[in-house]
């Protein structure tokens, strides 16, 4: 069975419509319905139960298309392999990278160019993990760098460092006054107890930062006021500088205009310290280059090969 012809019955499966698949494929209807009665009667079986709206496939077709599945992709990283080895696409890096770990770019890219300043490197900012993940796997990314919250079957990750959320107050607030810091601490210890009629500022529920700022919550046993949601930790780091709410956040989020107007302390670090990670999509040829910089990665950043 040819590539094209896998590609045509996977499409028509996913649609679950000739008509649907044709236009995906770019191709004419009657075109795709005559050129897979063609293939269904080469092979002596029939792929799909036309009977059945949306159109289902059959027992042997349900086995052909995992098969396909498999050799499409076993395909594709062979032609990946081949255009690296023939320099296509050897001088192009996509990277995703999430808020929480854009502040380490700096820390890798001048080691990096200092080694390969031919290389072009595009960098994806992406707001929400999930979305990195699927670009990872969809293969549009080579790598991407963010908080691990949960792991993905297809991909494998790289910790490359570890950051701590804090508890961002306003300056002025009563109880970020009472609070002193000792001299052997950047950041002094807080009870969350305390905070239980206070406001928050939150993330949304579809970021996964949310889901790691529930638990802190539940061990303090109270459900937090929230005074609103927001996709970024800029937004509400800007909102407790003006002196109203409470957000978590990372020090290296907090503009230098802003530093004098936010106090920071840290809670129990069993729900706010998270690896940070550099993932990439499993059995999938690493180029030498994403290789390079996954190592130049670790080594500044400190970790073990």
């Amino acid at each position: 069975m040819h590539i094209k012809q896998m590609k045509f019955i996977l499409q028509i499966a996913e649609d679950g419509s000739f008509t649907k698949a044709a236009k995906k494929l770019n191709i004419s209807q009657p075109y795709l319905s005559q050129y897979i009665s063609k293939v269904e009667q080469q092979m002596g079986v029939h792929l799909f139960d036309r009977t059945m709206t949306p159109i289902q496939l059959t027992h042997i077709g349900e086995l052909i298309c995992d098969k396909a599945k498999k050799m499409i992709k076993i395909n594709e990283d062979m032609s990946l392999e081949l255009d690296y080895f023939k320099g296509i696409r050897s001088r192009k890096i996509d990277i995703g990278v999430s808020q929480a770990s854009a502040s380490l770019i700096p820390k890798i890219f001048p080691a990096f160019y200092k080694k390969f300043p031919n290389i072009e490197i595009k960098i994806n900012e992406c707001r929400v993990v999930k979305e990195m993940e699927s670009l990872i796997l969809n293969g549009q990314l080579d790598i991407g760098i963010f908080p691990l919250f949960e792991t993905e079957d297809n991909l494998d990750y790289q910790v490359i460092e570890e950051k701590r959320m804090l508890l961002a107050l306003p300056s002025k607030h009563p109880i970020a006054k009472k609070i002193k810091k000792s001299s052997d601490e950047q950041h002094p210890f807080i009870s969350l107890e305390l905070l239980k009629d206070e406001e928050f500022i939150l993330p949304e529920k579809k970021q996964q930062t949310h889901l790691l700022l529930d638990k802190p919550f539940l061990d303090a046993g109270f459900e937090p006021k929230v005074l609103c949601t927001t996709q970024t930790m800029d937004v509400a780091n800007a909102i407790v500088a003006s002196g109203m709410g409470i957000c978590f956040t990372l020090p290296e989020m907090i503009r230098d205009d802003y530093k004098d107007k936010i106090s920071l302390f840290q809670i129990d670090k069993k729900h706010t310290l998270r690896p940070i990670v550099l993932a990439y999509r499993k059995e999938k040829y690493l180029p030498d280059i994403v290789k390079e910089f996954v190592y130049i990665a670790k080594r500044r950043l400190n970790k073990k090969k």
